[in-house]
């Protein structure tokens, strides 16, 4: 009987930690019908969008700052008319909000700044360029060096100017990987609690 008991208790807590619970435990959100990323709502809109304001077109991004399912923002470089804003608003469901926001400069234009900026290269000698990226959402190129300092950043400013450049402190490169997929403190707690009352559950029956 004791031999039996301790099978059952393995079973169940292969059960409980495997890889099958935390990815059904990560995608609750998708199987409840919501989509984080608005997927279909995003294709929607831009295809309305490639179809009559790509000349204007910016780019587009999730703010998650505003609210947990974030906010769809579209960015032109002008303001599209009333009835293109209602059009791509009858594109929203019950779950996703949109923004539409003035860019001073589109997603290409902060691509071809990154662009030079990568091919100067990335060794400066009394530091080097950690890292660029295109923050559309800031309208600026991110240019990380390392050592950081205003001298060091005032030579990537005198080369490419200050207007959509912003230099900040490199960092090395890390992977999010492992922690990204790792289950969180609360649910390894939870998984846990539950584990427990199933082995009490079982002496109480012997």
């Amino acid at each position: 009987m004791e031999r039996m008991i301790g099978v059952i208790l393995i079973l169940i807590a292969a059960f409980l930690f495997s890889p099958a619970v935390a990815a059904a435990e990560n995608n609750l959100k998708y199987e409840d019908g919501v989509d984080p990323n608005h997927m279909d709502v995003t294709e929607a809109i831009h295809d309305y969008v490639e179809e009559h304001l790509e000349e204007n077109f910016a780019g587009r991004y999730i703010d998650r700052d505003e609210r947990d399912l974030g906010v769809i923002v579209y960015l032109f470089t002008e303001m599209p008319g009333d009835e293109h804003v209602s059009a791509m608003e009858e594109r929203l469901d019950e779950d996703a909000e949109l923004a539409i926001q003035v860019a001073e400069l589109s997603e290409d234009e902060l691509n071809s700044i990154q662009q030079d900026i990568d091919s100067a290269g990335f060794n400066y000698g009394d530091f080097e360029i950690t890292h660029t990226a295109s923050m559309i959402q800031d309208t600026a190129v991110e240019v990380g060096i390392k050592p950081y300092s205003d001298e060091n950043a005032q030579v990537i400013y005198d080369e490419f100017g200050s207007d959509y450049v912003n230099v900040v402190e490199g960092e090395e490169a890390t992977d999010d990987m492992g922690e990204d997929n790792a289950p969180s403190g609360a649910v390894q707690e939870e998984r846990q609690n539950l584990f427990n009352r199933i082995i009490d559950w079982f002496r109480n029956l012997f």
